[in-house]
């Protein structure tokens, strides 16, 4: 933790204390240890016993990441609380902001694992007090060719960005924003990536309006999805099996009725199965029942994002595949 209380009661910053001197934990009031080096940002520590307030164990990343928000924020004119604890909630954001306008919000910088469990828990907790919460992520979280749930549960949308989350940069120096995220079966990821030097200028880019419209995809790329699509059905093992035999049982072939449900530009980036799969599955049981069921089994559970809408334009869009 970057700062602690004095023997007087008086918060102090890692950065300005002093060795030799007693320090106690604000959150359990322990004692911690003032630890300063040449390599790692200067930072409080608890002895052994363990605090249910303060984790223990940053990263020079997150704590170098909190920093500069902090400075970021208040170059914006914010008030800012570095690991501000809510009692109500047992919650200590990274950090705590009050915007000019008097609207609080808590910041959180992700460098660690965070369960999706414990993402919606925290992201609720905030609500519950009325406070918003911008999720960064850190360098573990860097999306390359495709998403993952541990990627994936950070998505947020914005009108002007798309389908887009947003980092520091692995030196620290940077915002980086990674946004129109856009997929489709066996292609890579497509995206675009925004390089800001602060809060200002990402918020400046976030309200400029920018042409966000799904990709078409070209007949090379189709070439190359049906010939992916044959291989994994010569294989007759991997995520395609039992979709095949499924087909199989009722006399229909999967690589000849794939081209009626392929998709003719990218689509958004909220699927953890191929795409095209949940249609297949939804055309062999027949039944309107299911086929809410079956996308949301094909998608990434996303605490961040509404989809409700999303949802019904796709089904919507299959039906009239039929």
């Amino acid at each position: 933790m970057l700062y602690a209380m004095t023997e007087k009661q008086q918060l102090i910053f890692a950065k300005d204390a002093q060795k030799n001197q007693c320090y106690y934990c604000p959150g359990c009031g322990r004692h911690v240890i003032l630890k300063q080096g040449a390599l790692k940002l200067a930072h409080f520590a608890h002895q052994k016993a363990a605090c249910q307030i303060f984790s223990e164990g940053e990263t020079d990343e997150h704590l170098k990441g909190k920093q500069l928000l902090a400075k970021w924020f208040r170059q914006q004119g914010c008030q800012v609380w570095l690991e501000a604890y809510l009692s109500k909630l047992h919650q200590r954001p990274d950090l705590l902001i009050k915007k000019p306008n008097g609207i609080y919000q808590a910041i959180e910088f992700q460098c660690a694992p965070l369960s999706l469990a414990k993402l919606k828990q925290r992201t609720l907790g905030y609500a519950r007090l009325g406070l918003s919460c911008w999720w960064i992520l850190g360098h573990r979280y860097y999306v390359k060719n495709k998403l993952t749930q541990q990627n994936a549960q950070f998505l947020r949308f914005h009108p002007n960005l798309g389908y887009y989350l947003t980092y520091i940069t692995q030196d620290n120096d940077r915002l980086l924003l990674v946004y129109d995220l856009q997929c489709d079966d066996f292609l890579q990821l497509q995206k675009h990536y925004y390089y800001a030097e602060n809060i200002r200028q990402l918020q400046g880019f976030y309200h400029k309006k920018h042409i966000i419209k799904y990709g078409l995809i070209s007949a090379s790329k189709k070439a190359k999805q049906i010939q992916k699509l044959q291989r994994l059905c010569w294989q007759e093992q991997g995520k395609l099996h039992d979709l095949q035999i499924a087909c199989y049982e009722q006399r229909i072939r999967l690589q000849d009725v794939y081209p009626k449900f392929a998709a003719t530009t990218y689509q958004a980036p909220l699927f953890c199965q191929y795409p095209f799969s949940w249609k297949i599955k939804a055309l062999l049981q027949k039944d309107k029942c299911c086929y809410a069921d079956l996308l949301t089994q094909s998608l990434f559970e996303t605490p961040l994002l509404k989809t409700d809408s999303w949802r019904q334009r796709q089904i919507e869009q299959f039906v009239s595949l039929l």
